[in-house]
């Protein structure tokens, strides 16, 4: 059997309090948003200290060359296969190699329901919980999750452990001079067991992923995992392995705004006749909209009406528009944003 592997991104940004950072529900993920990783050598890379103002250097981290950039998508639950058996999901996240992680962002936490793929439905009876929030350094979070599922058509199990911890903040240190400062450190320790009876077949994972947080990017600028397990038949086989992640941000050295409206559209690029406007508020606001070409004319202009604090989703009317790019602006108060679209 072939083991599956989670693939977890814990996809949540920080904001400043008394030097370090807190996890907020303002920035769940929404549809539309992507993150793109490197994998880098392992070599030398060490785990680094806990506790308060640290300093974390991986100035000598190196991309590897023969690597390929993986890009995370989070999409509308409906757009995996099988989303029906995820009632509780609210967003899936896929790499484009035909996997979904299910999931569930509210207001309480991060919440994984399980992976979908065209040829499997693993489903979590008891939900796995991420983290909670709010979440940030000196804080913990415990769960068990558990799933009963059918892998080509031979009835199997998977049950686990979660623990995550905020163990650290600091200053971290990257490649080409790139130093973030306030960066809250994420332990994520995982215990999986998958139990296939009809072939005497279970193999544990024990993981620890390390996740570093800036408010910067809304993913981990550095992850390191490191894990081991064993699958046992007719005999054990123990393994190990180490993994290095790194969030693209600090290699191209681009910072986000702190200020910039948080919202994404769906599809994109578009040939139909509308579009889906998904935004999330974190603080009570009204936002106008609007649609400019790129002569910086204003084409189409809408009013969003006050909102309290959370997720929301909005249908643009493209009717009308010719083939092209355009501009969609938000802006509210406090915030402001602008996002290109291409209508084909």
């Amino acid at each position: 059997m072939k083991k599956i592997y989670l693939f977890i991104t814990l996809c949540i940004c920080a904001l400043q309090s008394n030097a370090q950072y807190t996890v907020t529900t303002a920035n769940n993920p929404i549809i539309g948003e992507t993150s793109t990783n490197y994998q880098a050598d392992t070599a030398g890379v060490s785990i680094g200290t806990t506790g308060a103002s640290q300093v974390w250097n991986y100035t000598g981290i190196v991309i590897q060359a023969t690597t390929t950039p993986v890009t995370n998508t989070y999409v509308p639950t409906s757009s995996a296969p099988n989303y029906t058996d995820f009632p509780g999901a609210n967003i899936a996240q896929t790499d484009g190699s035909g996997a979904y992680t299910m999931w569930q962002y509210t207001t309480s936490g991060a919440y994984l329901y399980g992976i979908s793929t065209p040829t499997l439905s693993l489903v979590y009876s008891n939900p796995e919980t991420l983290y909670t929030i709010p979440f940030t350094y000196g804080f913990t979070s415990n769960d068990n999750f558990a799933s009963t599922f059918t892998i080509s058509g031979t009835p199997a199990t998977r049950n686990g452990t979660v623990t995550t911890i905020g163990e650290g903040y600091g200053t971290l240190n990257m490649p080409g001079g790139m130093s973030y400062n306030n960066v809250l450190k994420i332990r994520l320790q995982q215990t999986i067991t998958d139990i296939v009876p009809a072939f005497s077949y279970t193999a544990t994972e024990f993981s620890n992923t390390y996740l570093y947080i800036s408010s910067v990017s809304k993913n981990a600028l550095l992850s390191i995992t490191k894990s081991s397990s064993t699958v046992t038949t007719t005999s054990a086989t123990v393994s190990s392995s180490k993994s290095v992640e790194v969030n693209s941000i600090t290699i191209a050295g681009i910072k986000e705004n702190k200020k910039e409206a948080n919202f994404s559209l769906y599809p994109n690029p578009t040939n139909n006749s509308e579009i889906s406007l998904f935004y999330v508020i974190a603080n009570p606001e009204s936002y106008e909209v609007s649609i400019t070409n790129t002569f910086g004319q204003i084409i189409k202009s809408y009013h969003i009406g006050n909102q309290s604090a959370g997720m929301y989703s909005e249908t643009i009317n493209l009717e009308g528009l010719a083939k092209g790019m355009y501009f969609v602006k938000l802006k509210g108060k406090e915030t402001e944003g602008t996002q290109k679209i291409i209508i084909q």
